[in-house]
């Protein structure tokens, strides 16, 4: 049985770190990558369920979301407002998450 594969997105590799942990313990397989582009470049490896995207531009993940076969995008960002969250819906992500 093959498992959902998340891509976990973020710059800083300890940002990566945490989620990729928690994903993995509940049975993701999670594919941690440092940007949008080399997201994109994994996509063509193989499809993917979910992006998970860290504080990444608007610009940024709405490329990921432009490339067919683009899996639903969650935006997570640090001491996130509501503004923000909103801003990201409204440009496409599923959900908004406020990271600690």
């Amino acid at each position: 049985m093959s498992r959902t594969r998340i891509l976990v997105i973020a710059a800083d590799s300890s940002v990566r770190e945490g989620p990729c942990q928690a994903l993995e313990g509940a049975g993701y397989e999670a594919v941690p990558v440092a940007s949008v582009a080399t997201a994109c470049d994994r996509l063509g490896e193989a499809p993917a369920g979910l992006a998970l995207v860290h504080a990444a531009s608007v610009g940024d993940w709405r490329r990921l979301r432009r490339r067919p076969g683009a899996p639903p995008v969650v935006v997570m960002e640090a001491g996130a407002d509501v503004p923000r969250a909103v801003r990201a819906i409204r440009y496409g992500a599923v959900d908004f998450l406020a990271s600690p």
